[in-house]
C-alpha cells in the first residue's frame, strides 16, 4: 500500500481506499496499456486489476492479442 492507502486502511476507511485505487487505475490504465503495447509489440485487449487490503496484495493483468503466426 502507499502511505495514503495504509492510513485509510488503519482508519477503517477501506471503501475510500478502494475508490482511490479505482480512480488511479482508470486514470493510469490507458498509459500503462500503451507502455505494455510498446514493450511487447502486441495490442492490449483488456486490463484487469484488483487489490486486497489484508494481506497487502495487488495485481494488474494485461490480456494481449494473440501472436501473429
Amino acid at each position: 500500500m502507499t502511505p495514503l492507502e495504509r492510513t485509510l486502511h488503519e482508519e477503517n476507511r477501506n471503501d475510500t481506499m478502494t475508490e482511490v485505487r479505482e480512480v488511479l487505475h482508470s486514470a493510469m490504465g490507458p498509459k500503462a496499456a500503451q507502455r505494455v503495447e510498446a514493450l511487447t509489440g502486441r495490442t492490449v485487449l483488456a486490463t484487469l486489476a484488483d487489490h486486497h487490503a489484508d494481506p497487502d496484495a495487488a495485481a494488474c493483468v494485461f490480456i494481449l492479442e494473440p501472436k501473429a503466426e
